[in-house]
């Protein structure tokens, strides 16, 4: 399939779908916003060490990564909610 001369799109792999994923996986390495928190997970249990079950503690602030509610951020007023017909 081609929209133009210069940019050929590949063929689909999966079905169209209404939503694009945009999301980028959360690591340690990923860049964080100036002044928030390192990005840190930390395994408290872990069934490969014999445990009953495999327990981590995420640490990140709520700029990390990908995130829908940008205008919240930066836009006076703005709430949470007012995304939520997005879901």
């Amino acid at each position: 399939m081609t929209i133009d001369d210069s940019l050929t799109m590949a063929p689909l792999q999966n079905p169209p779908s209404k939503y694009i994923d945009i999301s980028v996986p959360v690591s340690p390495y990923l860049p964080t916003w100036p002044g928030s928190p390192a990005i840190e997970f930390h395994r408290h249990l872990d069934l490969e060490h014999g445990d009953i079950a495999t327990d981590t503690t995420l640490h990140f602030s709520v700029h990390t990564g990908t995130h829908v509610d940008a205008p919240m951020h930066f836009i006076p007023g703005k709430v949470w909610n007012s995304y939520l017909w997005m879901f």
